[in-house]
């Protein structure tokens, strides 16, 4: 008789509870229902407007003016004037073409830079660029196999402008030791203002470079895209992985200095 109230309590509060159950599973099936039919057409506009960003951000991303805008930004310094005492280019590798060592193309397009503003200012030019080490490239694997980037810099300015005043640097590899080791070839020479010809994303740290040597630097960048900012091109789009490369290192540089 004692258990009798107990047990009809909680015979109805377990219908209660699966009555309540039963009830929100009604109601979310009354909600989810009606939305099953329209459900490709939900899941498809999601897929167009994704693509749609997509393609937004890849047109963006492939004209200059956004690639231009990601550039490291140059620092000039204040109230002082660089009178360049010599024009001075990096190196950008070398390649192989029929058999033969040559410098690379982007190096050409430097050189060519570079050679312009030494004319145009009647200035010497300093070829800066290692590669004098054994290569598994090279045909014999002998010391003298691979010529130096400066070397071979050297042989187009010769056939393009004989009687230019060319000086080498042919013993770096790094941007660091192209300003470090062209440092020590000017000072020799009394020489402290130089006019800097790199890429436009490379310049940034190439000036740090040479300004930490103690040089006063100008700097004539080689930009490889094109003039007009609004055209989508590959070439902005090629650029993007050299852009972020050269941010890391002036992370990296600014934490080790090399």
């Amino acid at each position: 008789m004692g258990l009798g109230p107990v047990r009809r309590f909680g015979y109805v509060r377990e219908n209660a509870l699966t009555n309540y159950k039963h009830k929100n599973d009604r109601n979310c099936c009354d909600e989810i229902l009606p939305w099953l039919p329209r459900a490709p057409q939900i899941l498809g506009g999601g897929c167009m407007t994704v693509m749609w960003v997509i393609l937004i951000a890849l047109i963006f991303g492939t004209m200059p003016v956004t690639i231009r805008a990601l550039y490291p930004p140059l620092f000039f310094r204040r109230g002082t004037e660089v009178r360049p005492q010599v024009v001075v280019v990096l190196g950008a590798g070398h390649r192989q073409r029929a058999g033969k060592y040559v410098t690379g193309v982007i190096g050409l397009r430097r050189l060519q830079h570079g050679l312009v503003q030494a004319q145009a200012r009647k200035l010497p030019l300093l070829l800066c660029g290692g590669g004098k080490h054994l290569s598994s490239e090279s045909p014999t694997g002998s010391q003298g196999d691979v010529p130096s980037e400066a070397a071979l810099m050297a042989e187009e300015v010769r056939m393009r402008a004989p009687l230019q005043s060319v000086w080498l640097e042919e013993e770096s590899r790094t941007t660091w030791e192209n300003a470090e080791n062209a440092a020590k070839l000017l000072v020799r020479k009394g020489v402290s203002r130089v006019l800097l010809v790199t890429d436009r994303p490379h310049m940034t740290r190439a000036m740090m470079c040479f300004r930490a040597q103690g040089l006063d630097v100008e700097p004539a960048p080689l930009d490889r895209l094109p003039t007009s900012n609004w055209v989508p091109t590959a070439a902005a789009l090629s650029l993007m992985p050299e852009i972020w490369y050269e941010w890391l290192a002036l992370v990296w540089y600014g934490l080790h200095w090399r």
